[in-house]
């Protein structure tokens, strides 16, 4: 993705610490006093951001939910000296496994085409106030998960480091646009790290708004009538009340029109099975799909 970006003409710049945003210029201050200026400006720093709290005008911190992830990751190989068959079956199989048991549970998976291995372990909270991430003991890591499933204990002896990260979301924001300024993902609708969400939703708001800058290339320019970009990023966004509207799947669609656009499938017919696919799980067809709808088990013939 970062060659990809730089393929394309995007400057990369690390270090860079945000102090001040001009909304009308619209410009940023950076703590070393420069000022780089833009056409439109994306907030895109996280939960803790700071062009969240800029946007808004007060301090808007994230919530604590009392729980944090232990995270590490294992090369393959440190997997494989283990020697232990029923392990390397389940690193073949390429799928993501889950422990569950009282206040915790163990998510494990490939990355890196199965060369490298992410764990993250959750359990109750045990992170000082305000914290945010800290180098944790291996011991007490391994202690959490005493007694728990033998194939997961001995993957934990191979770990070498290990950070833990406290877990926290924010309440739903009343506007994520201001002017010429947008944010998104974790900095306006931010998840907890559940199956994948966040990237998820990251690549989905990254596409819909490059779709409409597109679209509407002089965004913030000049004052007009019609709704410039970043409004209607956040009009068609999902308001993450719990309930998804066709509208609202079509116009994500367009991250599914990305992924597969070099297999020459048309635009009717992704649009096609987008929609059969959300009539099918919306049993009582009154155009709105909650998430109890979504989990339900269905027979689906795209």
């Amino acid at each position: 993705m970062l060659e990809t970006a730089k393929d394309l003409g995007v400057e990369v710049r690390l270090g860079c610490n945000v102090e001040h945003l001009d909304f009308i210029s619209p410009q940023v201050t950076l703590s070393n006093g420069e000022t780089l200026k833009a056409d439109a400006i994306v907030g895109a720093d996280g939960l803790w951001s700071t062009t969240r709290e800029l946007l808004l005008e007060h301090p808007s911190p994230p919530i604590e939910t009392r729980d944090l992830a232990y995270r590490a990751t294992l090369p393959y190989e440190y997997i494989k000296s283990l020697h232990d068959p029923e392990i390397d079956e389940l690193c073949q199989r390429e799928v993501v496994s889950v422990w569950l048991g009282p206040e915790k549970h163990c998510v494990f998976y490939p990355i890196q085409d199965g060369k490298v291995f992410n764990l993250v372990l959750l359990r109750p909270d045990n992170m000082p106030s305000g914290a945010r991430t800290e180098k944790a003991s291996l011991e007490k890591m391994r202690q959490s998960f005493d007694g728990w499933h033998p194939m997961l204990t001995r993957i934990l002896s191979k770990i070498d480091s290990v950070l833990k990260w406290k877990l926290c979301h924010h309440e739903e924001l009343a506007t994520w646009t201001k002017g010429s300024v947008a944010l998104l993902r974790d900095a306006c609708h931010p998840t907890l790290p559940y199956q994948g969400q966040g990237a998820a939703m990251a690549v989905e708001d990254g596409a819909s708004l490059g779709r409409l800058l597109r679209e509407d290339p002089s965004c913030g320019l000049f004052e007009s009538e019609n709704q410039c970009a970043l409004d209607k990023f956040q009009a068609i966004d999902t308001n993450h009340d719990g309930i998804v509207t066709l509208a609202e799947v079509l116009a994500g669609a367009e991250v599914l029109r990305l992924f597969i656009a070099s297999t020459g499938m048309g635009e009717a017919r992704i649009t096609g099975n987008v929609t059969a696919l959300f009539d099918t799980y919306d049993t009582d067809q009154n155009g709105n799909l909650t998430f109890a709808e979504a989990l339900a088990p269905q027979t689906l013939n795209l």
